[in-house]
């Protein structure tokens, strides 16, 4: 007696999980609770249609062969985030909420232009440049730039990998700093930089006007500008066009050379 009323409880039981596990099931595969409408801010210069295209990738198919990913109770804000940011390096960042039954919001902030670095091997002479923002991360390819309205990083690193970062923040804070000051203090734009990794301790700066700026990281950046602007205004005078380089290496000893 006590065995049969032993499988009878637990058939019971059975009976039981198999039907909550049905509920469940056809809770979770309700087309209510899938999501499907998707709000995007946000988008600037990326194709929305491929944004969005990417979104729904990731939302479709099932797990197991039977519980659809695009269920409200599966889909990850976190890793639609990490997704959207690995495959779209212009992405800086993207703020992604579920919304109860089916819906989702992103919001999307891209990486603001800065400059162009290009990097050239050793054993190579052509260069491989990328679009960079301030924080020097690359974030797409960009052509070889002509002209000095764009800022351009030339280096003889390797390959410039798209998510990364092209430059330590420091360097970058010394190139916007050298960039920022220059024109406020002398009314000099920079139209580039160079940085060689046989020399980690220089920072060089192409000047508009077709002259370098040679700079030790090492010194105040701000204090080294200051001593151009003084030599600038009681030597070099309106020969400015003629200067060749200025070496801001040695602090108060300032050499240059003119064409």
């Amino acid at each position: 007696k006590k065995r049969k009323t032993m499988k009878w409880t637990l058939s019971v039981l059975a009976a039981g999980l198999v039907l909550l596990a049905a509920s469940i099931l056809y809770v979770i595969r309700l087309p209510k609770l899938q999501i499907s409408r998707i709000t995007l801010t946000g988008v600037e210069t990326l194709e929305e249609a491929v944004v969005r295209g990417r979104i729904a990738d990731g939302l479709a198919g099932v797990y197991y062969r039977v519980l659809p990913r695009s269920s409200f109770f599966f889909v990850s804000p976190d890793h639609v985030k990490a997704d959207l940011e690995k495959e779209f390096p212009r992405i800086e960042e993207a703020r992604v909420e579920k919304e109860f039954p089916d819906a989702m919001s992103i919001t999307i902030a891209e990486r603001p232009f800065w400059g162009i670095f290009c990097s050239t091997e050793h054993s190579s002479t052509t260069p491989i440049c990328a679009y960079i923002d301030p924080s020097g991360v690359a974030y797409a390819r960009a052509p070889e730039p002509e002209g000095k309205l764009i800022i351009v990083v030339r280096s003889d690193r390797g390959d410039v990998a798209l998510g990364s970062a092209v430059a330590d923040p420091a360097l970058m804070d010394e190139m916007r700093k050298i960039a920022s000051d220059l024109e406020a203090k002398t009314d000099i734009s920079v139209s580039g930089f160079v940085v060689s990794s046989r020399v980690p301790g220089e920072l060089r700066a192409i000047a508009a006007e077709g002259f370098t700026l040679i700079f030790a990281r090492d010194n105040d950046i701000g204090e080294s500008i200051t001593v151009f602007r003084q030599v600038l205004e009681r030597e070099i005078g309106d020969r400015k066009s003629r200067l060749e380089y200025v070496d801001l290496r040695l602090g108060n000893k300032v050499f240059y050379k003119m064409r």
